[in-house]
């Protein structure tokens, strides 16, 4: 008779890519709808529409090598190992790269532009590739928050305060308000999303970009970002970095006593919709007909009771003076009706 192997996988970790344009319902956020139609919602969704990941070079050959597997699924991406297989201390590296060049329009902070730098490093004699504005979404940094009484935990750090350099849609906190530029310094406005900022998941924002520590003697580096050398494509968008091990902190953590647990950890990384000023004019004239009073979401679903929603790629920049370039007054969007 044949020898028979049997090899029974566990999950290591899953990370739940979820985008907010998708899955809020007009201004009812996501998380806050009730559970029957968060699961609806999450059943027609897919984060593949806008978006792959990929493992750079090293995390590819650890996954060859300790007979992971690594899946693409409709709201994110799992590895998942053999059971009894032993998970040294480590990192895995994923790129993210996007497929939709709408995502730019339905998501908010986005007006960063990322760009790649060759640059010398005169210490090493080589050259190092730098990505600008690259956001890493990291189980070492990132934060937890507990929604509808479970403990989430998400891959994006705490929100910072506001700064002199603060920017439109930059999200910040205000002890604990959370609220979101909605023009650029000096004298920015705001709006506020909630008077208890651990009642809302923790969106992707500018504090998830890290600052460049380059080698001695390279210049022309950017200030925030990332190195894109190790397999990373030159248009990585943004990059997660999972350890195996959050050091004091079991929930964070992939495995225990060296092998994947048996109940893993699940961790989120949120991308938040666009919130823009509507601008009713005539399709005919081109007059303006009204303005909303503040920033409205835009989303998939959801209504605008009786009037038109807007397209999510018909944004427009408010700048000072009209001046291109110039500090932003406002993003707005124009609807014809």
């Amino acid at each position: 008779m044949a020898e028979r192997i049997s090899t029974g996988y566990r999950k290591l970790f899953e990370v739940m890519i979820l985008h907010h344009y998708w899955l809020d319902e007009g201004n009812v956020i996501f998380d806050l709808l009730p559970q029957d139609q968060r699961e609806k919602k999450l059943l027609r969704y897919s984060s593949e529409q806008f978006l792959s990941v990929e493992p750079d070079d090293a995390t590819a050959l650890a996954i060859r090598n300790l007979r992971l597997i690594f899946i693409q699924t409709h709201t994110g991406f799992l590895v998942a190992a053999p059971k009894e297989q032993d998970i040294p201390e480590m990192q895995f590296r994923f790129g993210f790269y996007i497929n939709d060049p709408s995502f730019f329009n339905y998501t908010a902070l986005t007006l960063l532009n990322q760009q790649n730098y060759d640059c010398y490093a005169a210490a090493t004699d080589t050259m190092v590739r730098y990505r600008s504005n690259v956001a890493v979404f990291s189980n070492l940094t990132g934060v937890s928050r507990t929604l509808s009484g479970k403990k989430t935990l998400f891959l994006s750090k705490e929100y910072g305060s506001i700064g002199a350099g603060s920017k439109v849609e930059y999200l910040v906190k205000s002890g604990t308000k959370l609220q979101q530029l909605t023009s650029d310094q000096p004298s920015a406005t705001t709006q506020q999303w909630s008077t208890n900022l651990g009642s809302l998941p923790v969106f992707a924002h500018q504090g998830d970009i890290p600052t460049i520590t380059s080698a001695p003697g390279t210049l022309g580096a950017p200030q925030n970002g990332i190195d894109i050398n190790g397999g990373l494509k030159p248009d990585v968008f943004a990059v997660t970095e999972i350890a195996t091990v959050k050091p004091g902190d079991a929930d964070y953590s992939c495995t225990n006593g060296g092998k994947a647990r048996e109940v893993p950890p699940v961790f989120h990384i949120r991308f938040r919709n666009r919130n823009m000023f509507w601008r009713y004019l005539n399709k005919n004239t081109g007059a303006l007909i009204s303005e909303s009073a503040t920033p409205l979401p835009v989303t998939f679903s959801g209504n605008a009771g009786t009037l038109q929603k807007p397209s999510p790629g018909g944004i427009k920049m408010q700048t000072a003076g009209g001046v291109p370039g110039a500090r932003i007054e406002r993003l707005y969007n124009e609807i014809f009706i």
